[in-house]
This record gives structure tokens, sequence and C-alpha cells, in this order.
């Protein structure tokens, strides 16, 4: 285990109080209080252990620490990168280090397969960096989900990584002053927090390259805002409607300027069976909420607020739209956007526990419907088929359970239809668990 250094104090990874305290396992990164700690201890025990017990850096070459994410494993590694010193072809007698042979090695693709994002500020917490963190990737290996992401990011990643991805250091920020680097424990929280807020709306026209400074290298990197992040979810039936990078905007709330959303359409059973998918990404404007509202139309036609999302700390109302395909009774079929819509708020109800009425005949007879965020952010398709599939596989068995009488109905609602359940659910549908 290394020693703890002596001398002036480091100051706090978190909050950047001058006097913080090492932790006492890595002797690494500094915390001033533990409510600090605490609020880095997930993210830090995942490297935590591997800065005392990772190999000895290789004496055969010019070797930089970097960080690895390898797609199926639970925990990011900590690897040694080979560099190489290149001729600089604009300054005689100049090299100028290089990982781009390396990392394609590491990656099992050719160079010309590998890109790259840089960053040089940390949006999340509006701070900007002391050195350039490049996130390199195999552009052709799409096929494989990385895990490790979701995990190292405890699921809050807005975009869906493929295939595994190694992060490197270099000092400076224009290409004159970049020199490859280890990276650091503290350079971790910049990493994932960059995982985390990539592509995600609300931080998309805030640039992770300093306004000073134009970066580049042997990888074309480009700026963040320019990316086209494609489907928000690896599944590629999903239908997305692409947006332009320059027209994006970060979400707002309905008194805010912005006049769209992004909603999800939830087809049903005869339009699905017509060649439409059953979640696809849809564009209305903010007012369709009061358009649509109970008291300006039919109940038919109204939106109507869904209670598990409310429960869940994400909620959404829906309405009815107009069907594409099919004619039968069946192909009205939709029990994922009916069981959305389940009472549970009241738990003095008769109706607690079903569907209002003139949604739950012939169980789900509803036609296709539309969700909206009724705080007027944008909802992705993953969002939308993460919470139907918790309404079906968890929240009905339990709301069927306390209808029976073997449990109470205020504890169904106030223990097992939560945020936390919620957010335990999707971890583990995401990492592939079926318990």
């Amino acid at each position: 285990m290394a020693s703890p250094p002596t001398g002036k104090p480091d100051p706090c990874l978190i909050c950047h109080n001058p006097e913080g305290r090492l932790c006492v396992a890595c002797h690494c990164v500094a915390y001033c209080s533990k409510e600090c700690q605490r609020s880095d201890w997930r993210s830090h025990q995942k490297i935590c252990p591997q800065l005392n017990t990772q190999p000895e850096r290789p004496e055969d070459g010019e070797f930089k620490r970097a960080i690895v994410f390898k797609a199926d494993e639970d925990k990011p590694r900590l690897v040694w990168l080979e560099v190489q010193r290149l001729q600089d072809p604009d300054s005689e007698g100049k090299t100028r280090t290089s990982t781009a042979r390396p990392i394609a090695d590491f990656l099992a693709c050719t160079v010309d397969a590998v890109t790259g994002l840089g960053f040089q500020r940390n949006v999340r917490r509006e701070r900007d960096l002391k050195h350039t963190l490049v996130v390199n990737f195999c552009i052709s290996d799409t096929d494989k989900v990385n895990y490790c992401i979701r995990e190292a990011t405890d699921l809050r990643n807005f975009h869906d990584f493929s295939g595994a991805i190694i992060v490197s250091k270099f000092t400076g920020f224009t290409p004159q002053e970049l020199e490859c680097a280890d990276v650091e424990a503290e350079d971790y929280l910049d990493i994932t927090d960059f995982l985390v807020t990539f592509g995600d709306p609300e931080y998309r026209l805030q640039s992770h390259l300093l306004d000073s400074t134009r970066f580049e290298s042997h990888f074309d990197l480009p700026d963040f805002r320019t990316l086209n992040l494609g489907p928000d979810t690896p599944d590629e039936q999903d239908a997305q409607v692409k947006e332009d990078p320059k027209e994006a905007s970060p979400p707002l709330t309905p008194q805010d300027d912005k006049k769209m959303a992004k909603c999800v359409r939830i087809a049903c059973m005869g339009d699905v069976l017509g060649g439409s998918v059953k979640f696809a990404q849809a564009e209305l404007p903010l007012s369709d909420l009061t358009m649509y509202d109970a008291s300006n139309v039919a109940s038919s036609q109204a939106y109507y607020s869904s209670h598990i999302s409310q429960l869940v700390g994400m909620p959404i109302c829906l309405r009815r739209v107009m069907r594409e395909h099919g004619e039968r009774e069946a192909d009205f079929f939709n029990p994922e956007a009916t069981l959305l819509l389940t009472e549970l708020m009241n738990t003095s109800s008769d109706n607690w526990g079903w569907p209002p009425p003139h949604w739950q005949a012939h169980y789900s007879v509803v036609g296709s419907v539309v969700a909206m965020r009724e705080d007027g952010k944008d909802l992705t398709v993953q969002q939308v088929r993460n919470l139907c599939e918790f309404a079906q596989m968890v929240a009905r068995p339990l709301t069927q359970t306390a209808l029976e009488g073997e449990m109470k109905i205020v504890d169904c609602k106030n223990l097992y239809l939560t945020q936390e359940k919620m957010e335990d659910f999707a971890r583990m549908k995401r990492l592939g668990m079926r318990e």
C-alpha cells in the first residue's frame, strides 16, 4: 500500500476546500468531510483498490496510465498505455507523443477505425480542467452495449456507449502543448461526469472544449455540440427522430420559451402488425397539454396523468392518437399504455390498482397513444420502455397482491412503487439480470 504523502494538504475533490484529507486506502484523492467522501464513494470505490494493485510501469518503453471501460466488465480497469514518439512534421528536430497505434491494437481495429472525443471542461460541475482528457473508441464496434459505463455512472449515462472505450490524458490544450500523461485518481470524477453528460440535451449547448483553445490531434475530435448521437437506445428497431444539433436546446419547463417537446408514441397491436414500431420518438408542441385537457375535449381524447410515472419521479401523461392500421377490436389492444394509467395515488379509492374504466374495457382496447412529460422536458424511448416494463413486471403483480389482501395497499405504494425501486429495476434490466 502506498504511504501517505506529507506536506501541504490537498484540496477536496468535491468542493475544493483547501483543507482536504487523503483517502486512507489509496492516498490519491482528498476530501474535506465525510459528506464529500460519501458523495463520491460509489464512484471512487471502483478504482480505489486498483491504485495500489496496478502492476509496476513497464520499463521497456514509454508508458502512461489510462482507464479502460470494457463492454462486458463490471468496473473500469487501470492499464499502462504505450506512448510512441513521432517526428513532428511542423518542427524539425522535435517529437510529439502519439497513442494512435497502441489504442488501435488494444481495441483490435485499424487506426482508421479509431475515433475520439477530447474534453477540457466539466460541464456538470461548471469548472475547467487543467489538461485534456481524450475518450477513444472503435467506430465499427457497435454490437456490444457497454455495461461497464452503465455501472460506472450508476445508470445516469444519457448516451448508451457501445464497445470498449479507453480514456487517456494529455497536458495542455493546444497541439503544441500536448504531451501524454498519467490519468490520476482525481481525473476519474471528470471522466464519469463526462460519460453522464455526453449527449444529454441539458448540456448540449455547453462546450466540453475551452472556448480559447482549438484541440486537435491524430484523431478527428469534433466539437461536442456538433455530434450526431443517433438513437438513444441500442435497439435498432426504434425509429428515432434525428434533430439538427445546431437547433438542439436543453429541456425547459412549459413556462419557458420552448415550443416543442420530444414525446414517445406507444403503438397499439394493430399498428405494430401494420409495421409501426412499439415505441417511437415523436415531437409535439407543449401547448398540446392544454389543448387536450379534459376540460376542453371529450374524455376519450384528453390527456391523463400516469400515477406510476409520478411515483417514480418522471411525471408523464397520455392521450389517444389516431391509429394507422387495423380495424378489428383486437387491433386496439395496448396493455403497456393501459398499465401506465393504473390508479395508484388514492389508496382508499375502490378503483385503486385499476386503470380508468374507459381505458380498461377488454383490458386495454385503447389504440395507440402518445406520452408527454408534464414538466415539458424531453422524453426518450428508453425511459418509456423502462417505465412500461416496470409497470408490467413489478407494479402489476404487487397491486394484485395488495388487492388480494396479502399486503397493505399503502405499503405497496409507499415501499415498492418508488423512484428507488424503479432505479433498481432499471439497473438489473440494463445489467442483463433476470431477478
